[in-house]
C-alpha cells in the first residue's frame, strides 16, 4: 500500500512540473484608462481623427488624439511634448469631467525651425503617466 500511494505521489509531482506554468488573471481599472491614442493631421466636428499618422513634416499641425474609458468626475490630462533631444518643448493641459467614453485632444502647431526626428508625447492623467506616443518631424520638402 506504501508503495501505492508513494508511486501516486511520484507521478502527481511529475505531471505538475511538466506542465507549463502561466498567469493569469483580470483587474478592472478604478478610474480612468486610455483605449487608444495617437497622432493624426487633426480631428473632424464630430470628434473623430483625421489622417492618422506618425510621420509629420515641418509646419504641419500635429494632434494627438486620445479615447478615453471609465471616465468620472474631473480629470487633469497633461501632456508634454518632447523633443528629440528629450526636452520638453511644450507642456499643455486639461479638466474636463466625463461619464463614461470621453475624447481629448491636443494639437502641437509647428513652424519651419521645429528641430526634425523622433518626437514623443507623453500623456499624463491626474500627474500620474499613463502612456507616449512616438512621432516622426522630417524636413520640408
Amino acid at each position: 500500500m506504501k508503495k501505492r500511494i508513494l508511486l501516486f505521489a511520484v507521478i502527481l509531482a511529475v505531471a505538475a512540473c511538466s506542465r507549463p506554468s502561466g498567469e493569469r488573471g483580470y483587474h478592472r481599472p478604478e478610474g480612468p484608462y486610455i483605449v487608444d491614442a495617437f497622432t493624426c493631421r487633426g480631428v473632424s466636428q464630430d470628434g473623430q481623427p483625421v489622417g492618422v499618422t506618425d510621420y509629420f513634416l515641418r509646419d504641419d499641425d500635429i494632434t494627438l488624439w486620445i479615447l478615453w474609458d471609465n471616465y468620472t468626475d474631473y480629470h487633469q490630462v497633461n501632456v508634454d511634448w518632447i523633443m528629440p533631444n528629450g526636452s520638453t518643448y511644450f507642456s499643455d493641459s486639461l479638466v474636463i469631467d466625463g461619464d463614461g467614453v470621453v475624447v481629448t485632444y491636443f494639437t502641437l502647431h509647428t513652424d519651419p525651425f521645429i528641430p526634425t526626428g523622433e518626437w514623443e508625447a507623453a500623456i499624463w492623467l491626474d500627474g500620474a503617466f499613463e502612456r507616449s506616443i512616438l512621432f516622426f518631424i522630417d524636413e520640408q520638402k
